[in-house]
């Protein structure tokens, strides 16, 4: 009986892990999909709730992380931690660019996402991309903030900043 009781719940894990990473995968391609659009997008507005759906996404898909795939660390990462983590500070990140799109939508209303880890590192650099109404010159500050969190969210999060796309970007 023990060993056919194993045996289910190694079948069970197996299955559990299947469906996670499935998931994963389609929060994979709801990411693609919503960077391909931010890279279409001009409008604070709608730039606000596709940042915002990224960072739901991000987030999602850090929870299942580990699960599908079980724990892995990020020796190049620049800082300990593992992928889910770095993860999660993506998410982190994706949202405060959010605010920040919101900000720009509603100058009255400010940045209100100060996450207090990032908001020593990143504030003044979140601030003045918040006060920016070109979309271009608010982007060009991309690099600085990148580098102001780097050290407090790893490389891989960091590198998401860079990643972010807006019309009329030229990548090299």
């Amino acid at each position: 009986m023990g060993l056919f009781t194993a045996r289910r719940e190694r079948q069970a894990a197996d299955s559990e892990s299947e469906a996670a990473e499935r998931e994963y995968w389609a929060l994979d391609d709801q990411l693609r999909e919503l960077h391909g659009r931010l890279a279409v997008e001009a409008g604070s507005e709608q730039r606000f709730r596709i940042l915002l759906r990224m960072s739901d996404a991000e987030q999602a898909q850090a929870r299942l992380h580990d699960q599908a795939f079980g724990a892995e660390r990020l020796p190049h990462n620049g800082v300990r931690m593992d992928a889910a983590q770095s993860m999660l500070w993506s998410a982190c990140l994706y949202r405060l660019l959010a605010d920040v799109e919101k900000a720009v939508t509603y100058p009255r209303l400010g940045r209100r996402d100060t996450t207090i880890d990032l908001e020593r590192c990143a504030g003044a650099v979140l601030d003045r991309m918040a006060t920016t109404p070109d979309l271009a010159e608010r982007m060009a500050l991309l690099p600085e903030l990148a580098e102001a969190v780097a050290p407090k969210v790893g490389n891989d999060a960091a590198e998401t900043v860079y990643r972010v796309p807006w019309p009329g970007r030229v990548e090299a």
